[in-house]
């Protein structure tokens, strides 16, 4: 957990809810109010949720102070676990998964879990494959923060880093050397295609995430179990015309400009 604090709903503060950011990317809502509206879509998540009198909706940006930090923070989808609510405040681009771990140890390292918000691509001045990757974190004034700060601009790959908002590091890396054609299948969604030793990079910098490994496996293995599994309605002649399982990257959203 990152921090926590408390909104009071009237003066007698017997109603309220808190906030707790769990990790860069996730806020959850408890306390003591009332839901007045509860609006879901068809895949289960909150379009507006009204608790109390305080609106929250996907695409609204909301205040939060923690631990002496204002932090403006953009909700992209609400959702309902048991009696608390949960906003996501970001979608991470497919580089977070395939490219990250090519700057070597695991997600710990990186505090992935805790304080990683995103990542992001960039190609060097004059050249056309992408050997840069960008790393945003949530910055907090805690010490385990400060620590890792400190730690990754130690990385042998570190380059240097730039304020991203008001409460956000974006720092700089470049990707090794070997890894470089690597990413450019990952670019092409070539992701079976990926040399045997980037696979099991990728699956030792995820050690301990279990469901993701075995998505990850699949992904690799061009096992089509896994569009089976998201996609159960699918039939057996659109399955066939499938040639990766999972779908190709964006580039437009693992760009950045700084």
């Amino acid at each position: 957990m990152i921090g926590e604090t408390i909104e009071y709903l009237n003066p007698e503060k017997t109603r309220y809810i808190k906030y707790t950011m769990e990790n860069a990317i996730k806020i959850v809502l408890s306390g003591r109010y009332t839901v007045n509206i509860e609006d879901f879509d068809k895949n289960n998540n909150i379009k507006e949720l009204v608790l109390d009198d305080l609106v929250f909706e996907n695409g609204q940006t909301i205040e939060v102070k923690i631990n002496d930090i204002t932090y403006n923070l953009r909700i992209i989808t609400i959702k309902k676990n048991k009696n608390k609510y949960e906003l996501l405040l970001e979608n991470r681009n497919k580089s977070s998964i395939f490219v990250v771990p090519s700057l070597g140890y695991d997600s710990t390292y990186f505090s992935y879990d805790k304080l990683f918000v995103n990542s992001f691509l960039a190609r060097k001045e004059l050249k056309e494959e992408v050997s840069e990757v960008y790393l945003v974190y949530r910055s907090t004034k805690a010490n385990d923060y400060i620590q890792l700060d400190e730690k990754l601009r130690k990385h042998p790959n570190y380059v240097d880093s730039y304020d991203f908002g008001n409460t956000d590091i974006l720092l700089r890396f470049d990707i090794p050397e070997k890894y470089i054609p690597e990413v450019k299948k990952f670019v092409e969604g070539s992701y079976s295609m990926f040399s045997k030793d980037f696979k099991i990079r990728i699956l030792n910098f995820f050690n301990g995430s279990r469901t993701l490994i075995e998505n990850l496996k699949m992904i690799f293995n061009k096992d089509k179990q896994y569009i089976k599994n998201k996609y159960p309605k699918l039939d057996d002649e659109s399955l066939e015309e499938v040639d990766e399982v999972f779908s190709k990257v964006n580039m437009e959203d693992e760009k950045i400009n700084v």
